[in-house]
């Protein structure tokens, strides 16, 4: 007869493994290639590109901002632009932003700016925040040939 204490220690594995964090990584955007591409790895906090396990914080703007280019499928659990400690400004240029959770234009206090020149924004969750918290302002710019 097996102990107690084996059965409790299967239940905590199995508790422990089966259960996943529905968050990833915490992912900074850095632009340290200098390229705003959301595709350059080295660009990011870790070294690598978000996985749509991933909470994504931009908080740069202008030629700093992030570009999601044609043929890019950018992936994130979240995405906050700006927040964490500044502005941001999101590009979408073509390519696909693909959000489980939700995303954040503007966030904690920050101004945001997501702009949509082409390319598609899919939220799983179909939140999309604008000005998402108190003392936030967010703009949501949209032209031809987006989704």
């Amino acid at each position: 007869m097996k102990s107690k204490r084996f059965y409790l220690t299967i239940i905590f594995l199995a508790v422990c493994l089966s259960g996943s964090n529905s968050f990833g990584l915490t992912q900074h955007w850095l632009n340290f290639w200098l390229d705003q591409d959301w595709y350059t790895q080295v660009n990011w906090t870790y070294g690598i590109r978000p996985t749509a396990s991933d909470r994504v914080w931009i908080s740069m703007t202008g030629t700093d901002s992030p570009n999601i280019n044609i043929g890019v499928n950018a992936l994130a659990s979240r995405v906050y632009i700006g927040g964490s400690d500044n502005n941001g400004d999101l590009n979408v240029l073509g390519g696909t932003l693909t959000v489980g959770d939700s995303i954040y234009v503007g966030y904690n206090g920050y101004t945001g700016t997501l702009n949509l020149t082409s390319g598609t924004i899919n939220v799983t969750s179909n939140r999309l925040y604008i000005g998402g918290s108190t003392g936030s302002t967010g703009s949501l710019n949209l032209f031809r040939g987006c989704s």
